[in-house]
C-alpha cells in the first residue's frame, strides 16, 4: 500500500508541473479555439442552409462544428474523470490506512495528505460539468449570431 501512495504522490507532482506549464496560456487558448470553432462552424452551417452543397469547401463547416463539439466533450470529460477517479482512489487509500493497525503513523499521515488531482485552467479546474457549460455557451452564442441576421 505504501508503494501506491508513493506512486500517487509522484503523479501529483507530475500533474502540478503540467498545470504550472499549461494553466496560464496553453489550455485557455485551446479551449477558446475549440469554443470559437464550434460557434463559427455551427453559425455558418445554419446560415448557408441550401447553399451548403454549392461549393465543396462548404462541407468543412458542419465537420468543424461536430469535431469541435467532440473535442470539447472529450477534453472536459477526460479531465473530469481524472478528478473523479482520484477522489475515489484517495478514499480507498484513506480507508485502507485507517483499517490497518499495523501501518505506521507516517503512512496514515501520508494517506491523509493526498489531495485530488485537478486539471486546472486559469483559476478554475475542469469538473464533469465544465463541458456542458461550454456547450451551453456555444449554443447561446450561435443562437444570438443567427438572430442577428
Amino acid at each position: 500500500m505504501r508503494v501506491k501512495v508513493h506512486l500517487y504522490k509522484q503523479l501529483q507532482i507530475l500533474v502540478a508541473q503540467i498545470n504550472l506549464g499549461y494553466r496560464v496560456v496553453l489550455l485557455p487558448i485551446i479551449l477558446c479555439f475549440i469554443v470559437s470553432a464550434n460557434v463559427v462552424g455551427a453559425t455558418l452551417t445554419f446560415t448557408l442552409k441550401s447553399d451548403l452543397l454549392a461549393h465543396p469547401a462548404n462541407f468543412l463547416y458542419p465537420f468543424l462544428a461536430v469535431e469541435s463539439t467532440i473535442a470539447l466533450f472529450g477534453m472536459g470529460t477526460i479531465a473530469g474523470c481524472v478528478n473523479k477517479r482520484s477522489i475515489r482512489y484517495i478514499s480507498k487509500i484513506r480507508g485502507a490506512a485507517s483499517k490497518s493497525k499495523k501501518s505506521g503513523l507516517l503512512f496514515n499521515k501520508m494517506a491523509r495528505s493526498c489531495s485530488s488531482i485537478k486539471i486546472r485552467f486559469s483559476s478554475n479546474f475542469m469538473a464533469m460539468s465544465t463541458p456542458l457549460m461550454m456547450a451551453s455557451f456555444c449554443a447561446k452564442t450561435t443562437t444570438r449570431l443567427l438572430l442577428m441576421n
